[in-house]
């Protein structure tokens, strides 16, 4: 079983803390067509809470239109309420394992709160309030990935969600 953790070190009263928070929500956000460049735009989701997720690339064959591998997407949630009350967050980072040998990965981040749904993942894949892309480790399994806290959480922040889609095949 895999598990999706999101670690935050904060202050709180003189010390730091350390807390891990588990996705709450996970889905697959996959391109819904075989033809043409349609199969590189993620259009529908589902495999809601998956043990693990697969990402992939898209491939479209442009002389003959024609869609070769359609792309995959991972999106997970992390409720952002069970932080403590009035604590000066310093880092958060995102952990996951890895199994593909691909050339890197892209990293979206919205904080839109509710349910997963097409909508929550249309505007996390197309308008992120952050985006990067992120070299792979072909070393080490284990991913980490710092999500720069002063770009996407503020005071009323109570879900941050995640996207990640893989670079190459």
């Amino acid at each position: 079983m895999y598990i999706y953790i999101l670690s935050i070190l904060f202050l709180s009263n003189m010390y730091s803390e350390s807390i891990t928070i588990y996705a709450t929500q996970s889905a697959q956000y996959i391109s819904d067509s075989n033809n043409g460049d349609s199969c590189c735009n993620p259009g529908t989701l589902g495999y809601f809470g998956a043990t693990s997720m697969s990402v992939q690339s898209c491939w479209n064959h442009s002389v003959y239109n024609q869609c070769l591998q359609r792309k995959h997407t991972a999106i997970w949630t992390f409720d952002i309420t069970e932080l403590p009350y009035n604590v000066n967050i310093i880092n958060a980072k995102l952990s996951f394992n890895q199994s593909w040998e691909g050339y890197g990965y892209y990293v979206k981040i919205s904080t839109e709160a509710g349910l997963l749904t097409n909508t929550i993942a249309s505007n996390l894949y197309n308008n992120p309030i952050w985006s990067d892309y992120l070299e792979n480790n072909p070393n080490s399994l284990n991913q980490n990935i710092i999500i720069p806290i002063e770009q996407v959480l503020n005071n009323e922040t109570v879900q941050l969600n995640i996207l990640i889609y893989e670079d190459g095949s």
